[in-house]
């Protein structure tokens, strides 16, 4: 095994390869997604007993293998640092704008209280629930979880918007509010990491909807989305957790093609509120337990 630092490094010079080659003919676009996978292997060599290094290095990883993915499907070729940027940018960076830097208020409040319901979801999570028996252990570590992970991610997103608009540049919102979504297709497609949505619909479901298969694109956009998830908790906390977080994303997933049969959409806005927060938070665990395995 390698340090972390050496993981890393090789990570980086794969993924800064996969930029070079991202251009050009379609036998160079080709060796520039095996520079990526070769750099979504790499957080194999790390320390086993580092599961929150290897984690976090494969979830890099494997979204800049897909930001290669979108060069390499382009027809018309970017500069070096157009396509720098793209890989390794948290965003998708063909939506960025530019504007004069400033300190986006909004962006920067919602950072800050995102980031302190995270803490309070940690919180139950880490000291509380170890203090409890039986089924509330699990309530409070799950509903902690749920609480730590969903802030935490608007939290990020927040932090991100900020850092860019500091810098001059304007990006769209990748988070919209999921808690207010009145679907699973609403929650997953329009509202929760809009920047990975977008990537599944070009990628995944687009392919299939074009020829009219719209179900079988929602499939295979889900069953995307598990690979991902499923790989990097499998690099990071072993088999049994990513069945258990592959398991998450096909069961969302069917409950969207039930949500097209019983014409969700046109339920009650109450109804159809309830009926995505429970079909969400109550499969919940599946996703939580494996992010809180990677983070001990």
């Amino acid at each position: 095994m390698l340090s972390g630092t050496v993981v890393c490094v090789l990570a980086a010079v794969s993924l800064v390869t996969s930029a070079v080659l991202a251009k050009g003919p379609w036998w160079q676009r080709k060796l520039a997604v095996l520079s990526a996978i070769g750099a979504a292997g790499v957080p194999w060599l790390a320390p086993a007993e580092a599961s929150l290094l290897r984690g976090a290095l494969a979830v890099w990883t494997t979204w800049s293998l897909g930001r290669v993915i979108d060069l390499a499907a382009e027809s018309h070729d970017r500069s070096f640092g157009a396509r720098l940027w793209h890989v390794f940018g948290l965003v998708d960076t063909r939506q960025a704008t530019w504007a004069p830097p400033t300190i986006d208020a909004k962006a920067l409040g919602k950072t800050i209280s995102y980031a302190v319901l995270a803490t309070v979801g940690l919180m139950l999570t880490v000291d509380i629930a170890p203090g409890t028996d039986g089924n509330w252990y699990w309530f409070l570590r799950w509903f902690g979880g749920a609480l730590f992970f969903y802030s935490l991610a608007d939290a990020v997103e927040g932090g991100v918007r900020t850092l860019y608009r500091a810098a001059g540049v304007m990006v769209p919102r990748q988070h919209v509010l999921p808690i207010v979504s009145r679907s699973v297709q609403e929650f997953w497609g329009k509202r929760w990491n809009r920047a990975v949505g977008g990537w599944l619909r070009t990628h995944c479901f687009l392919p299939f909807a074009r020829r009219g298969q719209v179900r079988t694109g929602f499939v295979a956009a889900f069953c995307g989305s598990a690979v991902f998830h499923a790989y990097f908790t499998l690099v990071a906390v072993g088999w049994a957790m990513a069945v258990t977080m592959t398991v998450f994303f096909l069961i969302q997933g069917v409950l969207v093609l039930c949500e097209l049969r019983m014409g969700v959409a046109r339920w009650q806005p109450v109804l159809a509120h309830a009926w995505t927060v429970v079909a969400v938070l109550g499969c919940s665990p599946l996703f939580i337990e494996p992010f809180l395995r990677i983070l001990e």
